[in-house]
């Protein structure tokens, strides 16, 4: 029986390589993996090992120039008038574990004294606190300004500056004193900008007495407290 035999191609012999013109058609080949991080074509690597002596690394890039920013107004007080800030700091400022507390109460402030006053005060939270852009907002456990009879002006004054340094204050008291319809839109807009809820409020004794202009702002006083859930 004749035995199953393959077809040679013209001109092969069996033995050996074949031709060229008779070799089959090599696989197509892929272009070599190159991972996405890889650098670009024509990049040199550097050599292998630590660099030469005398090679100088190159600098890091500097960072973007930022203006630093100034102490408040009342940052300088303290060299001003030294004796003044350190009365103010023995008589009116009082630390302990549940934070700060602040009084000048029974005629410790007047209207003269004020002006003074808030430089100091800043002066101190500057001191004491550091940049509130940095170490957070300042906050303040109690400030009592009560039976002074300060003007509605000033406490117009002191409450636009709370409200300017964003300082949260839990427990204000300003009883006793000459608060007025203007003062009281100024109380209502401090709370409202406040992001800690106020503990305790105290404006009994003052010159507010629901007349006209003035029931309007003691109902946005009370919506305020309301919707803030201050007290």
């Amino acid at each position: 029986r004749a035995g199953f035999q393959m077809a040679v191609p013209p001109g092969y012999h069996g033995w050996g390589p074949p031709p060229p013109h008779l070799a089959p058609a090599p696989y197509p080949t892929r272009p070599p993996y190159r991972p996405p991080y890889a650098p670009p074509p024509g990049y040199a690597y550097p050599p292998p090992g630590p660099p030469g002596p005398g090679y100088r690394y190159a600098p890091p890039p500097e960072a973007p120039y930022r203006e630093p920013r100034a102490a408040p107004p009342g940052g300088s007080y303290a060299e001003e008038k030294p004796a003044a800030y350190q009365a103010f700091k023995q008589q009116a400022v009082r630390l302990s574990s549940a934070g700060a507390e602040v009084g000048l109460s029974n005629g410790m402030c007047q209207d003269r004294h004020v002006k003074d006053f808030l430089l100091c005060f800043q002066c101190w939270l500057w001191r004491t606190y550091g940049d509130p852009e940095r170490n957070g907002s300042w906050r303040l456990q109690r400030l009592d300004l009560s039976r002074n009879t300060l003007s509605d002006e000033s406490l117009c004054s002191v409450l636009e500056t709370l409200k300017a340094l964003d300082l949260r204050v839990g427990r204000l008291l300003l009883s006793g004193n000459r608060l007025r319809g203007t003062g009281l839109a100024k109380v209502t807009d401090y709370i409202w900008n406040c992001r800690d809820p106020l503990v305790e409020l105290d404006l009994s004794d003052n010159e507010i007495h629901g007349e006209v202009g003035e029931s309007d702002g003691i109902s946005g006083l009370l919506r305020c407290l309301y919707i803030t859930q201050a007290i």
